[in-house]
């Protein structure tokens, strides 16, 4: 396969911003993962994460525009067995988290507010909503996640995870799918020097 584009942001002639793998030829190599809002701060860092995460395993060439600290790509390259060509920052990169985020599709909200230490990102389908709302600790946003079962819903759910990590000071990521092991292996490798661990099928 040849080398790709990921790219996060607007989506042309939508209203929504998304992950997006594109090939040389500008085409796509798989389906946007889309969402209603983006983050509100952005990083580099989380933005190609997330397009690793979201990018089939077979891919082994990417291209990024965008800074990321060399130690986090020599990392990637070799846990995921990649060739990542990009702008390199710094040396390091470090990052604190402070909350447990928990990204879920069910609909129905929390009648409090999450505890200490808890945020909470509810996805919802956008064949039925769109656009989003934020709480203190909380993000609700129309995304295309639903469409994906199994390991790629899982994926999109940690993906969108990923990107928020900041907006939400994550330092865990918990989906309720379950994925396969060597899934969730492959997406612990991608999140670990972002400071940020994955917690999978926990209720």
């Amino acid at each position: 396969m040849a080398k790709i584009q990921v790219e996060f942001g607007a989506i042309a002639q939508t209203a929504r911003h998304g992950v997006v793998l594109v090939d040389e030829n500008s085409q796509k190599i798989c389906t946007p993962l889309m969402v209603d809002v983006p983050p509100m701060a952005s990083n580099p860092h989380l933005e190609l994460a997330a397009g690793l995460i979201w990018a089939p395993a077979e891919v082994k060439e990417f291209h990024f525009r965008g800074k990321v600290s060399e130690s986090v790509v020599r990392h990637w390259e070799k846990a995921l067995g990649v060739v990542i060509e990009c702008e390199e920052g710094s040396d390091t990169y470090q990052r604190n988290g402070y909350t447990d985020l928990s990204v879920t599709a069910q609909n129905r909200i929390q009648e409090t507010t999450p505890g200490r230490d808890e945020t909470l990102i509810y996805l919802l389908p956008s064949e039925r909503f769109y656009g989003s709302m934020r709480g203190v600790k909380e993000v609700l946003m129309a995304t295309n996640s639903w469409l994906f079962g199994e390991d790629r819903g899982a994926a999109a759910e940690i993906a969108l995870g990923t990107v928020f990590a900041d907006d939400l000071m994550a330092r865990s990521i918990k989906t309720e799918r379950e994925m396969s092991p060597e899934f969730a292996e492959r997406i612990e490798s991608i999140l670990e020097p972002l400071s940020i661990d994955l917690r999978v099928g926990v209720k």
